[in-house]
């Protein structure tokens, strides 16, 4: 897939120049561009040896949650666990407990060197089941976790905190050595339902924290309670300052929709604390939705759209200042969200927002900010959009490309730099991540934009993790944790990494080192005919699979986009004006270019 935002027709003109679409001879493609070698690769160790106790697909055997990093470069990981936790280190060793209904699921909390070696370690357990939803840092190393329990909470054994209810959430603080410095107790009224509880964090370099959270009719944070009507779902953001008290909070509320079930109506999917005090709520909503924040207008789901992504604005004295959501075209799609949904947030140089989403569609805007691709409406896969916003609610510039299965996180570099985390083969600008979009490939990777948002690097794993983690440490470094079902030595650029285990946890920071540039392979076998043609044309190779084919107009626009799956050969022409066209045909890693005439 092209870039396809705000490029001249000179540019595209040299650009197939350059790769031989403006010449007969078939050119020879790179399968990467500006992709990047790993420093190294570390097995976290949260996985468990085959075994009679390991499940055939434990569904959460070592799995990590959430990743942070500190401006020294150390690497902060939480996550769950229900067979026996296994660290690189063999001294360290956590055992599941067993219960009437079956394993207790576990949590853990650990501590990395910039160097990938395990600094420390905490087991977290309680009466029946852990949850461990996000870890932060702030400016001096201290690190920050939040997560759920059961009846009590226990630190490696000992006790820290209980709760009344019969499950509550908890706000826990530790200083760089490990060390417990204090623990809160958040209580909500129904704590059994889906999304009731603490679920993100954020703080800033001095300490302070926002917490985001939900609950019914009420809520009680250390013995201050919030309470609000009932019949309605309810989403705090609860304020800290360093030393665990509570100083503040906001709560909005829903008009229409649910966060539960099977397919929810919205969700929050980004919390960022500015240091001004300023917090900053991003997520989507589909039609069935409707929010409140204070005064503010009512924020509706949209009407043809599957989903819209927003962005909120909660100032210092815990109101909301303003509100600005995505408009575009209708997308079907059994993705979650289907549309411009917003699913990560940061706060940058300045004070501003930063928000990184998925784009389904030709056109999107936010605010009078808008951008167009070269994607039908229906089209498979999407692309990523970035938006700057100043701290008054200017959208600055909203920037977008890539062509990627998925996007699944953002994080920010000092001077403003957006690192997005991406499953998927990925083509944006002067980046191009190895394999097709989906559905032919889904490596993990991440790709790096500069201030200005003009991506520079990608990184890719050889891999494709169950639940992928990202965050920049203090010097813009990127890097990756996440789990993979299966033994075996994985590859990241040059760097490898063996595991026996059932489940492997692995964890990877990022160089500075281009990748050498390698020839694409084409693809084998490839037939393309009639040529001129009209309605239809017959794509044949030579291997089965999934086929992706995109016709390219004579500026290098996308015009129509069609996946081929097992015995499929036919690709629909209807619509498209007579005339010249080029073919692009991928499958898995290997791209070929074919001449295409239309006739009237």
């Amino acid at each position: 897939m092209k870039s396809r935002f705000t490029i001249l027709p000179r540019a595209i003109a040299a650009a197939l120049l350059a790769l031989g679409l403006l010449a007969g001879a078939a050119p020879v493609h790179a399968q990467s561009h500006n992709l990047y070698d790993w420093a190294w690769v570390s097995r976290l160790g949260p996985t468990a040896l085959p075994g009679p106790n390991v499940p055939v697909a434990p569904a959460i055997d070592g799995q990590p949650e959430h990743l942070a990093a500190d401006g020294a470069g150390n690497v902060l990981i939480a996550g769950v666990y229900d067979t026996d936790l296994i660290f690189d280190n063999p001294a360290v060793r956590y055992q599941a407990a067993s219960g009437p209904q079956g394993r207790i699921r576990n949590g853990y909390l650990a501590r990395y060197t910039a160097g990938g070696a395990l600094a420390w370690s905490h087991d977290f357990s309680s009466a029946s089941g852990m949850g461990m939803y996000d870890v932060a840092t702030d400016g001096t190393g201290n690190v920050y976790v939040i997560g759920t329990y059961v009846q009590q909470l226990r630190l490696d054994g000992t006790i820290v905190t209980l709760t009344a209810n019969a499950a509550a959430s908890f706000l826990a603080k530790f200083s760089p050595s490990g060390a417990l410095l204090w623990v809160n107790n958040v209580e909500p009224d129904a704590p059994a339902t889906n999304l009731i509880g603490v679920q993100r964090l954020a703080t800033d370099a001095a300490g302070n924290c926002a917490v985001l959270g939900s609950f019914a009719t009420r809520i009680v944070f250390n013995g201050t309670t919030y309470a609000g009507a009932s019949g309605r779902s309810h989403n705090l953001v609860a304020r800290y300052n360093a030393a665990g008290a509570l100083t503040g909070a906001f709560a909005s509320y829903t008009l229409a929709g649910s966060p539960s079930g099977s397919t929810r109506d919205y969700e929050f999917t980004g919390l960022a604390l500015a240091p001004t005090g300023a917090v900053y709520l991003g997520g989507w909503v589909r039609p069935a939705a409707a929010l409140q924040f204070g005064s503010l207008p009512a924020l509706n789901g949209p009407s043809t759209a599957n989903a819209a992504g927003f962005v909120v604005k909660v100032g210092p004295t815990n109101t909301a200042e303003w509100l600005l959501s995505t408009t575009g075209p209708a997308r079907q799609s059994n993705s979650s969200p289907a549309g411009q949904g917003v699913e990560g947030l940061a706060v940058g140089p300045q004070g501003r927002c930063y928000a990184v989403g998925g784009l389904y569609g030709s056109t999107m805007a936010l605010g009078p900010q808008s951008l167009a691709t070269g994607n039908a409406a229906g089209a498979t896969g999407r692309d990523l959009f970035v938006a700057r916003i100043a701290p008054g609610g200017t959208v600055e510039s909203l920037v977008g490309g890539g062509g990627t299965d998925k996007m699944w996180g953002c994080a920010l570099g000092p001077q403003g730099e957006v690192t997005i985390g991406t499953s998927g083969g990925l083509d944006w600008g002067a980046v191009r991540l190895p394999g097709a979009p989906w559905p032919a490939s889904v490596l993990t990777g991440l790709v790096q934009l500069d201030a200005a948002g003009v991506p520079q690097r990608g990184w890719q794993a050889g891999l494709s993790f169950f639940a992928p983690l990202m965050a920049v440490d203090g010097q813009n470094r990127p890097v990756l944790a996440g789990t993979y079902n299966a033994a075996g030595t994985f590859t990241f650029g040059t760097q490898q990494r063996s595991s026996a285990y059932a489940w492997s946890t692995l964890i990877a920071r990022t160089a500075s080192v281009v990748l050498a540039t390698r020839p694409a392979a084409q693809v084998a076998g490839l037939e393309v005919y009639p040529n001129p043609t009209r309605g239809v044309v017959e794509v044949r190779t030579a291997q089965a699979g999934p086929i992706r084919v995109q016709l390219l107009d004579a500026l290098g626009r996308s015009v129509r986009t069609q996946t081929l799956g097992s015995g499929q050969t036919s690709v629909g022409l209807a619509g498209l004006a007579a005339g010249s066209y080029t073919l692009l045909v991928q499958q898995g890693e290997a791209r070929s270019f074919r001449h295409l005439v239309v006739q009237p």
